[in-house]
């Protein structure tokens, strides 16, 4: 199958798409869907944002005449779209795939009350949404959508389990309610002694102000910090070395995320903010929820002391997702219902 595949750059990097796609057997060409302003020089940023649109203009025409050459030249099975190319394709840009091939569109965001969305819903021959909720937006708008969770990719997948170094582990990006718990989850492990790591792009190294600014802001997780990204096989490894992995969402996001079946692949405990939607997970079975930031240290105590019951939950998340949720499978299910 041919597929042609309409990514952010950083999605192919974290979820590894293309390569998943390849592994079953696909041929896959793909176009970017950054925006000018992710892929352009500084100068031309600031250029750009006086309203000069010259280096915009060359970028978009350019990504359109590589649309009008795959279709034309590799005449794709499928498009498959991750999230909606909103930087760089309008509607008819779409529609015009959609003449040609059928066109799919999996969000691993969500899509409720995002205007800019909403307008290329009907565009789509079918539509997979990671956010359970999102199903009932799609439905008031007579459109049907398919609950598919974003699991985890291969480097989460065969880990040896080692001997646990870490007591508790975050590693994401800093959204403001994940700053506010684990403020708190920092400064009782200064208090406790528990060795916390927490790793993520915190902020930008290139501006010594932001450093010092965040320092202030969260002087206790900035003890804790290591601000960079980490590369899938990292994070794996690190999982494989914890006590306690945690997993705290964004508040907009209500079902869980792809971080959820990455911990539970390498095989580690995890305490999870509550779900209103779990799917095929179980609480307190697979992964242990925490309420609010009070309830997360208190289970934290109650965890790190009891190993035998970190293991019990930790094989049985293991379990439920192992295969299941592995991104070849997600994507074998979206292309064989073509």
């Amino acid at each position: 199958m041919k597929v042609l595949l309409i990514i952010f750059s950083i999605n192919e990097q974290i979820l590894h798409i293309k390569k998943n796609l390849q592994s079953l057997g696909c041929e896959v060409e793909c176009i970017y869907s950054d925006s000018y302003q992710q892929v352009c020089p500084y100068y031309m940023k600031k250029i750009d944002k006086i309203g000069i649109h010259i280096g915009r203009n060359i970028y978009l025409k350019s990504i359109r005449i590589r649309l009008h050459h795959l279709m034309t030249e590799f005449h794709p099975d499928i498009a498959l779209f991750i999230n909606t190319p909103k930087n760089i394709m309008d509607v008819s840009d779409i529609n015009y795939i959609k003449q040609q091939t059928k066109t799919i569109c999996w969000f691993v965001d969500g899509i409720a009350n995002h205007q800019e969305v909403t307008g290329y819903l009907k565009a789509f021959d079918k539509i997979y949404v990671f956010e359970h909720s999102d199903i009932a937006y799609l439905n008031r708008m007579s459109l049907e959508g398919t609950y598919l969770p974003v699991g985890y990719n291969e480097a989460f997948s065969n880990i040896n389990l080692r001997e646990c170094d870490i007591d508790i582990l975050f590693i994401g990006s800093p959204f403001r309610n994940r700053l506010k718990i684990l403020e708190q989850v920092a400064i009782e492990s200064n208090k406790q002694g528990w060795d916390l790591k927490i790793i993520g792009p915190f902020y930008d190294e290139k501006y010594p102000w932001k450093r010092i600014i965040f320092r202030r802001k969260y002087p206790y997780v900035y003890r804790y910090l290591e601000n960079k990204r980490v590369s899938s096989e990292v994070a794996a490894e690190l999982y494989s070395r914890t006590k306690i992995c945690l997993n705290i969402h964004d508040t907009k996001h209500k079902s869980p995320n792809p971080r959820t079946f990455e911990i539970l692949a390498v095989g580690a405990f995890e305490l999870i903010d509550r779900r209103d939607y779990w799917g095929a997970l179980e609480p307190d079975r697979d992964l242990v929820p925490f309420d609010n930031s009070i309830d997360l240290i208190r289970k934290i105590n109650i965890y790190l002391k009891n190993n035998s019951k970190r293991c019990q939950i930790a094989l049985s998340g293991n379990k439920n997702v192992e295969n299941v949720f592995e991104m070849r499978n997600i994507l074998r299910t979206i292309i064989s219902n073509t």
